[in-house]
Parts: C-alpha cells; structure tokens; sequence
C-alpha cells in the first residue's frame, strides 16, 4: 500500500512557516515507510516528522543539486484512520517538496552521493557556557581598552 500524503509542492522556508502539519488516512494501524520527493541547491538542510505526536525524526534531506530526488525511508507507527504528521525545520534555506510517500513495505531508494548527505545539525551551547552581565556593562567598565584610532593609508 502506498499513499501519497500530500499532492502539492510544499515550502517550509517562508518567514513563520517553520512547521507544516499534514493528515493521512490509514486502513491498518502499524509501521509505515515515510520518503520525501524533495529539492534543494542548498547543502546541509534538515527535516524532522512527528506522527501523532511521538517525538520528531530526522528525514535524511541532502544537497540534491536542484534536482528532484527522494529521501532514505524512515519508518513511522501510524494508527487506523486519520493521522497527523507534523513536520519541522530549523534552516531557513529553500527546500521544496513534490510529494511525500508513505509505503508498508520499506522501498529500495539508492543512497545519496556520500558528499551531499546532510551534516550533522550544529548543537547549540548550553546557557551556562556564557557569562551575563549588567545590561549597563560597557568594554571600558569590564577593563577593555578602546581601541586607538589610526587613519588609514589606503585609498
């Protein structure tokens, strides 16, 4: 069984348009094989899905050179009937989607060239790796010297 889970070019890269949430329909409840049509001339994009609400995946987009190419599966527990899938970013890079396939039986999609696939998603510091100070803190209150001034002698 193979469903198509929405049939329209779908943008997340607009400005508040970070999550897109889609339905699917289910006749049986169990695990299902979710691939993305997608395209991009950007490299390092991600992709994350939640169904009904179970913790987000990652979708394995890569650097497709403007070309339409689909995604590795990944596997997502549908339940009978209507299903949500939520779907995430966090670049703000352009990155389109023709469609996305559900499938029941896991598809042979050939991998990516192994220099398109997606980095690893930089890990943001934890808040107590910065030291806050008095908003009315200045350079010179902190022992920083101006800087000198000299004028340059290119034109």
């Amino acid at each position: 069984m193979q469903q198509t889970a929405t049939r329209e070019p779908v943008c997340l890269a607009a400005p508040g348009c970070g999550a897109h949430a889609g339905f699917c329909s289910s006749d049986e409840a169990g695990a299902f094989f979710l691939t993305a049509n997608h395209t991009t001339w950007h490299p390092n994009q991600d992709l994350k899905v939640s169904a009904n609400g179970a913790p987000a995946q990652q979708v394995p987009v890569y650097y497709t050179v403007g070309w339409w190419n689909q995604t590795q599966p990944i596997e997502l527990q549908l339940t009978k009937g209507k299903n949500s899938l939520t779907f995430t970013r966090t670049s703000t890079r352009e990155l389109v989607f023709k469609e996305f396939l559900l499938a029941k039986k896991k598809p042979d999609v050939p991998a990516p060239p192994g220099n398109f696939t997606p980095s690893p998603a930089p890990v943001f510091p934890n808040s107590s790796a910065y030291i806050e100070v008095a908003a009315d803190t200045t350079c010179i209150k902190q022992g920083a010297l101006a800087p000198t001034m000299r004028p340059s002698t290119r034109a």
